[in-house]
């Protein structure tokens, strides 16, 4: 690995003639992993334009390792919205870089303090109320395939989103405040579902958390689907949206033809998919074991 004194000339090679000269240089800097950045930020060297778009592949390169290597850190889990926090957390980080400094749980914990602290009543009517219609969280039509709308950072502080990211946030506040939120893996349309008064209704984030009845979604959606009242009914764990999120980032990255970030979803797709096989062969093979014990 190179010394901190040999930084500043490989710095100056960073666009030489050479392409081997540039591979090397490249290398070398790799070789700093995360301490690059602090390092870079010490020493507040003016670089040029091709410097400066070198310097940028390299840090999008060790965000991408950094994601791999930390991606099933939610694996083991055992509470759900932990483990979709934890999930939320890693992919907002990656896709913030440098642009947001603040974390997602520091952002979830300011609007749970800003909600308790202006309300005398916590439920799930009122808080939709505050994130939807007080805090301006909406929709957003105007640029809906944008890859940062799975960004939950993102999503806060731009107060724009697609419907999953919005529902995730409202699940995650409502968590911090002792109210049950659950989401709705509907197709096409990801939705919370609350309970009130013995009704369970529909929340829908990405339109200013307008409430919908149970019966009334599925008498409007029975016909194009007989399945409907089973997905309105069946809670979607944290895997199913997890998955739900990634399978966005995919085609949001295909869309922007962004190659490197879309190799990189899919393959923490591929890592989700292949814990959630071995967890039901582990809980089939646990199921064996205790009818064989009972026998």
């Amino acid at each position: 690995m190179p010394g901190l004194k040999d930084l500043p000339y490989l710095l100056e090679l960073l666009d030489d003639e050479s392409h081997q000269v540039q591979e090397m240089v490249v290398k070398e800097l790799l070789a700093f992993g995360p301490s690059l950045k602090r390092e870079l930020d010490r020493l507040s060297i003016s670089l040029n334009i091709q410097q400066n778009q070198i310097l940028k592949e390299i840090f999008e390169s060790q965000q991408r390792t950094w994601l791999r290597q930390n991606w099933s850190s939610w694996f083991p889990m055992l509470q759900d919205n932990e483990k979709l926090e934890k999930a939320l957390c890693l992919l907002a980080e990656f896709q913030s870089g440098d642009q947001y400094r603040e974390k997602l749980s520091t952002l979830l914990d300011q609007l749970a303090q800003e909600f308790e602290s202006c309300h005398s009543v916590f439920d799930a009517q009122h808080l939709a109320q505050f994130l939807f219609q007080t805090k301006g969280l909406k929709g957003n039509t105007e640029d809906y395939y944008n890859p940062q709308n799975s960004n939950l950072i993102y999503v806060i502080k731009e107060k724009r989103g697609i419907p999953i990211s919005l529902a995730i946030i409202y699940i995650l506040v409502g968590r911090r405040i002792g109210l049950t939120i659950e989401g709705c893996n509907l197709p096409g349309h990801f939705m919370a579902s609350i309970h009130d008064q013995g009704r369970k209704l529909l929340v829908d984030c990405f339109n200013a958390g307008r409430m919908i009845d149970r019966n009334e979604i599925i008498a409007t959606l029975k016909e194009s689907s007989p399945f409907i009242a089973e997905l309105i009914d069946n809670k979607a764990d944290a895997e199913t949206i997890i998955g739900r999120v990634l399978s966005n980032l995919i085609r949001a990255y295909e869309s922007k033809d962004n190659i490197f970030d879309t190799q990189l979803i899919l393959d923490l797709m591929k890592d989700l998919q292949e814990y959630q096989r071995t967890k039901e062969s582990d809980s089939l093979n646990t199921h064996c074991d205790e009818k064989k014990n009972c026998s």
